[in-house]
């Protein structure tokens, strides 16, 4: 990278943007979309190239397949190959090396910590991520028995991503307060930027009002999206409408994704797994968005469900539990509301009449909810800031800088 030519030069200049993953940066398969919408979104921002810096190879050694399956069968424990130090040197070299025949690139970008963590080069780093190593330690089912050996690597491993990068970019509140508190990282350095949505979805408010018209009058329509019926509460929700149908209303759960093996109530419909890849899942994704009264998501752990702004896109407003960073997208009482992640399905169902009892009060849900999605929660927003970011610490610097902690 050339010196910094002011921050005014920055601001109107052609930015090349390395997009690094460890991933194929376009497979929407991955991270749940996240990464694609982001780059997809990225490309899209004016005098901004994106050069995709992905298909970072990983060093399996024998020996750490060996300790891998030593840990999860002999102890019950769960040791991360991509949490080794040597695995994440080599995703910095393979991208030092990428830069140096890829042309100039101006700024790496990256939506997770850890393919920069250790980056040793010229090039101003930047991640964009949901979440804190430390915030996912025993949130997660997958981490709740982590080996020690991997808590060192990983703590060690984000702090260094933290220390080397030039901004530390997070989804959601919950997530930058873990960076400055656990990690000391200086509050200048990280910013909040949330998602957008995954859905293909560019309604006009007066569209999205038809929506919320059409829903008047019909039975509740409540919709449960989760590939993990555990860990998003699917049980919950099916609890939660079994008690509203118990109280006399009449009621249809739609549940994508994951459900249990066993039989549902007659009130729950199942719609299986619903790909955003193929146009029959998008279609059927859109008509479920457009004609449910709510999205109830009684998740026990989640980070930045994107299903929430997917949500808001149609004027859905969402019941959700108040773990994670879902506080950040979710304004309680005004797009939906958040409940105590204990609460009981008594909870989950008076929430659902207290938006929907009255056409007013459930239309001023609706409207908030879209609203917010327009002015902060779509990729057009969300990355327009970043760019702006990038742009305004570029223009900031005055030297070129070599980074890299050791670990």
């Amino acid at each position: 990278m050339a010196p910094s030519q002011g921050a005014s030069s920055w601001a109107t200049r052609p930015l090349r943007l390395g997009f690094v993953t460890v991933f194929g940066a376009a497979d929407r398969a991955q991270y749940s979309g996240i990464s694609y919408s982001m780059r997809e979104s990225l490309q899209k921002q004016p005098d901004v190239t994106v050069v995709d810096i992905d298909h970072l190879s990983t060093r399996l050694l024998p020996a750490w397949r060996i300790k891998q399956a030593l840990y999860r069968y002999g102890l019950g424990k769960s040791y991360s190959i991509n949490r080794q130090p040597l695995v994440v040197r080599s995703y910095s070299a393979q991208v030092r090396t990428r830069c140096s025949t890829l042309g100039e690139i101006d700024a790496l970008l990256s939506p997770g910590s850890i393919p920069l963590a250790l980056y040793a080069g010229t090039v101003p780093t930047f991640f964009w991520a949901d979440a804190t190593f430390a915030a996912m330690i025993d949130f997660y089912p997958q981490t709740k028995r982590l080996a020690d050996e991997t808590i060192r690597d990983g703590n060690r491993l984000e702090l260094a991503a933290l220390t080397n990068c030039s901004k530390a970019i997070y989804s959601s509140e919950w997530a930058a307060k873990s960076a400055v508190e656990y990690y000391g990282a200086p509050s200048d350095k990280v910013h909040v930027v949330p998602y957008g949505s995954n859905v293909d979805a560019d309604y006009s408010e007066q569209e999205v009002r038809g929506f919320i018209s059409a829903r008047r009058g019909k039975s509740l329509e409540l919709l449960f999206i989760g590939v993990d019926w555990q860990r998003k509460g699917g049980d919950l929700a099916v609890a939660a409408a079994e008690l509203l149908v118990e109280r006399g209303h009449e009621v249809t759960l739609h549940v994508v994704g994951d459900t249990p093996r066993r039989k549902l109530p007659a009130c729950v419909v199942q719609h299986g797994f619903l790909s955003k890849k193929t146009a029959d899942g998008r279609e059927r994704l859109d008509r479920l968005f457009r004609q449910s009264h709510l999205l109830l998501l009684p998740t026990k752990a989640d980070c930045s469900p994107i299903v929430i702004p997917e949500a808001y896109a149609y004027g859905l407003p969402v019941i959700a539990s108040d773990v994670g960073g879902i506080s950040t997208s979710l304004r309680n009482r005004l797009t939906g509301r958040l409940l105590a992640p204990n609460s009981p399905p008594q909870s989950w169902a008076d929430a659902v009449l207290d938006i929907c009892r009255a056409t007013e009060t459930y239309s001023e849900y609706s409207l908030s909810a879209f609203r917010f999605y327009l002015t902060a929660l779509n990729w057009q927003v969300a990355t327009t800031r970043v760019v702006e970011l990038i742009r305004g610490t570029l223009g900031g610097m005055t030297t070129c800088r070599v980074t890299g902690e050791s670990v």
